[in-house]
């Protein structure tokens, strides 16, 4: 449901590009949504994020979109690139307010690579961000080490691992599904287990996981935005975020599930 935003009561209150933005995005309708869109790039016509925007409403189809994303990203970069932030500041780009929008606009034309089935595209453009970015605000690192899965990449998988040294959902499941993929299930098993250990929902979940159709059910009625560490949620979320792994090893849940049952029957 759209969030009700509070509008200065103020008559002198003059609106800037951010306040329209926020309208935009929490609009109710289409129309609405574009018509803040436009006010805001009235008075920024070249506002990055207001841009993405417009792309985003506007484009008839998802190739159109990725174009218009495309153009947007090289925009925003020869803008940038005016003022040397491409030769003084790569490493620290979230750090800046001036390179954040730019940032920003890449972040959306990876995921539109992605949900076109443009991995190599998506894998290179991830890469390049955790170079201008190596603390990766965006947590960019964990789609990255499901593209490396995807690509059955160990030796990348396991470097960017040990580069960042933690041991989530997002980081175990591609582990655990790039030596499935591998047939090295002992190893496969071993990153499950880890992930069984951190996230004790995991177990209750899996029958969801191993059914697309309940799958998208129960995703339909949930708000995976925000959810807490360790619970059903944050499975679910790490799921969806990153399905194009997932749907191209459609058996690995049932493989899963028979694991988690042999270790209840250990126990038992």
């Amino acid at each position: 449901m759209a969030q009700i935003i509070n509008i200065p009561e103020d008559e002198d209150y003059e609106f800037d590009v951010f306040d329209y933005l926020d309208m935009a995005d929490n609009a109710r309708t289409k129309k609405q949504k574009l018509e803040y869109t436009e006010k805001a790039l009235e008075l920024e016509p070249k506002n990055i994020d207001a841009l993405m925007m417009k792309a985003e409403l506007t484009s008839k189809d998802d190739l159109t979109r990725l174009k218009e994303f495309e153009s947007i990203v090289e925009f925003a970069r020869a803008e940038l690139e005016k003022d040397n932030y491409f030769k003084d500041c790569v490493g620290d780009f979230w750090g800046l307010t001036e390179t954040r929008p730019y940032m920003r606009a890449r972040y959306e034309l990876i995921k539109c690579y992605i949900d076109l089935g443009m991995m190599k595209l998506a894998r290179q453009n991830c890469e390049e961000m955790l170079e201008l970015c190596e603390c990766d605000n965006l947590g960019l690192r964990y789609t990255l080490m499901h593209i490396y899965a995807f690509f059955e990449d160990e030796d990348a998988l396991l470097k960017l691992y040990e580069k960042y040294e933690e041991d989530s959902s997002m980081v175990l499941f591609p582990l655990s599904v790039l030596y499935y993929k591998k047939l090295d299930l002992e190893t496969a098993s071993k990153y499950l287990e880890q992930l069984r250990q951190s996230n004790k929902e995991f177990k209750d979940i899996v029958h969801f996981l191993r059914n697309e159709n309940m799958f998208k059910m129960v995703i339909s009625d949930m708000d995976l935005n925000s959810y807490e560490l360790g619970t059903a949620e944050e499975i679910l979320a790490e799921v969806e975020e990153n399905y194009f792994l997932f749907r191209q090893t459609p058996g690995y849940f049932d493989w899963v599930n028979k694991e988690l049952r042999k270790k209840k029957g250990r126990k038992g």
